[in-house]
């Protein structure tokens, strides 16, 4: 099991001025070890919440799905993350407001609870899609999967579900995959067929 410690993400915010105790929200799209491992911290030979002073928020779909699979590929770290969120985790709804303009999207398919974040302001939106998709070749293709696709087929539909939606005025869409372009526009050419752009001011 891969356990990802965050002392990259420690120092970044310490040079924005911010202890990991300033830090009030947690939101997991999802289970898989690059979105959570940095969860807990060891100390003292326990391990602790790294935010210990915030709200822990996913789907319940996730949490319940990856209860009790031990060893599986991508599995849960039990004691590094599930076990420190026990009894904290807050389920959340789709298109519940965590915090005024920032509403969850379920977007089940790459995994059985995934959610995307969207943000609004100024009459823009900001669409988090968090691993709807792995590359920006698949939103000329959407039927190309990820190897960690847990419902190829789901994952597959509610791209192209979301393809129209992400490709309206004034979204901009982030993203953790791309290794050029975190920010981007989705821009559509005809029936079924869309280009990502990277963002520019």
């Amino acid at each position: 099991m891969l356990i990802i410690q965050p002392q990259k993400e420690l120092k970044n915010l310490k040079k924005a001025g911010l202890d990991r105790k300033d830090i009030t929200k947690v939101i997991y799209s999802h289970f898989h070890p690059d979105h959570i491992g940095w969860t807990s911290i060891e100390e003292n030979g326990k391990r602790i919440l790294t935010f210990p002073n915030a709200e822990y928020y996913c789907s319940e779909n996730e949490w319940d799905f990856w209860t009790g699979r031990i060893g599986e590929p991508l599995s849960v770290d039990l004691k590094a993350f599930k076990e420190p969120l026990e009894g904290i985790i807050k389920f959340v709804k789709d298109g519940q407001e965590i915090i005024p303009n920032l509403s969850v999207k379920f977007m089940f398919g790459h995994t059985p609870g995934l959610i995307n974040l969207i943000l609004k302001a100024d009459g823009k939106r900001l669409w988090f899609i968090n691993d709807i998709v792995h590359s920006d070749l698949q939103f000329e293709n959407p039927n190309w999967c990820f190897f960690s696709d847990n419902n190829e087929e789901k994952a597959t539909k509610t791209r192209i579900n979301a393809f129209d939606d992400l490709s309206q005025p004034n979204t901009i869409l982030a993203n953790s995959h791309f290794v050029e372009e975190a920010f981007g526009y989705l821009k559509k050419e005809g029936e079924g067929k869309y280009k990502y752009e990277r963002y520019t001011k």
